[in-house]
C-alpha cells in the first residue's frame, strides 16, 4: 500500500547520518538560494512569511520531481494522459501471470481496488486517464486536499483490522508500533511509547471519548482541517533556532542549528532537491 502518512519519521541513525554528510552550503540553502526564493526582500535573513514561501515551494518541487520520475517510467508517451491499463501492467505486470498464483491474486485484487478508487479522485476531468497534475495527487494524495476522503478510506481500511469503520486504541498502536519497529502485544502491559501514544490517543485524537477514532476523527488525525503544516514547520524553526529572538533567521542561526534544518521539511527531510529543480 502506498505511504498516506503526511509526517516523515527519522531514525536517529539516518539523522545522524544526515547532519554529518551534508554539505553546510546546502543547509543554508533557504538564505543563499540564487533564485531569491526564500529571502525576497535580499536583507540576508529569513521571516516567517519568507520561510514559509520556501517551504511551500521546497514542498511542491519535491512533489513534482517524485512525479514526473515516476511518470517517465509509468508512460511510453509522456505527453499523452496516462491511461488506466498502461499503468496496471507497468506496476503489477500481466494480469494473467498474477492470476496464476492464487496469493500473489489475493494481493493484486485489493491493491488495484486501492488503486482505482484513488484513481477515480484523481481523475478531474472523468476521462479514465490521469494528466502529469492528475497523476502526482495520485501518487502523493496526502498533499492535495480534494484527496482527503480517499486517504482516509485507505486508513481505515489499513488500521481497522476488524472492519467495523473504527480504529480502536489497539488497532492504533498496533499500527504506530510499526514507525517505533516495536512489537505490539494488545495483551501485554504497555510500554512506556504505547502509553504515551494511548494518551495522545484519549486525549487528542478520539474527540467524542467512545475509545475509538470514527471517519471523522480519522481524518482529523490524518488529515486535519485546522492545521496548516507549512505554517507549524516554519514557526516550529524559527523557535528553536532564532537565538536574538528578532522573528528572522540569520545564516549562522541557520547552521548552527542545522540538524534541526536537515531533518525538516524546509531542505525536503534530508532529501536533496536536484540543481534543475531548484
Amino acid at each position: 500500500m502506498k505511504t498516506i502518512r503526511s509526517s516523515i519519521i527519522f531514525s536517529m541513525t539516518t539523522k545522524r547520518s544526515l547532519e554529518k554528510n551534508w554539505p553546510l552550503n546546502l543547509i543554508s540553502l533557504p538564505i543563499r538560494n540564487p533564485k531569491n526564493v526564500c529571502d525576497q526582500d535580499g536583507d540576508k535573513s529569513v521571516s516567517e512569511a519568507e520561510l514559509k514561501r520556501w517551504i511551500s515551494f521546497v514542498s511542491r518541487t519535491a512533489i513534482f520531481a517524485d512525479a514526473n520520475r515516476h511518470w517517465k517510467n509509468l508512460n511510453a508517451n509522456k505527453n499523452e494522459p496516462l491511461e488506466w491499463n498502461d499503468y496496471l501492467e507497468k506496476t503489477y505486470g500481466i494480469e494473467e501471470e498474477i492470476f496464476s498464483d492464487p496469493e500473489r491474486q489475493q494481493q493484486y485484487v485489493k491493491m488495484k481496488r486501492d488503486d482505482e478508487r484513488r484513481w477515480r479522485v484523481a481523475d478531474m476531468d472523468f476521462d479514465k486517464k490521469l494528466s502529469l497534475d492528475e497523476y502526482s495527487a495520485f501518487l502523493h494524495p496526502q498533499d492535495y486536499p480534494r484527496m482527503r476522503d480517499v486517504v482516509i478510506e485507505e486508513t481505515l481500511s489499513s488500521v481497522d483490522k476488524d472492519h467495523d469503520g473504527y480504529i480502536s486504541i489497539e488497532e492504533y498502536l498496533a499500527d504506530l508500533a510499526k514507525s517505533y519497529g516495536r512489537a505490539f502485544d494488545p495483551k501485554a502491559p504497555l510500554d512506556d511509547w504505547a502509553q504515551k501514544e494511548k494518551e495522545q490517543f484519549l486525549k487528542h485524537r478520539d474527540k467524542n471519548g467512545d475509545k475509538r477514532m470514527d471517519r471523522h476523527e480519522v481524518g482529523e488525525w490524518i488529515m486535519p482541517t485546522d492545521y496548516d503544516p507549512v505554517e507549524a514547520e516554519a514557526k516550529h524553526l524559527i523557535y528553536h533556532a532564532d537565538d536574538d529572538k528578532d522573528g528572522k533567521l540569520q545564516e549562522k542561526e541557520v547552521l548552527e542549528h542545522h540538524a534541526l534544518f536537515v531533518g525538516s521539511q524546509a531542505l525536503n527531510y534530508g532529501r536533496p532537491l536536484g540543481h534543475e529543480e531548484l
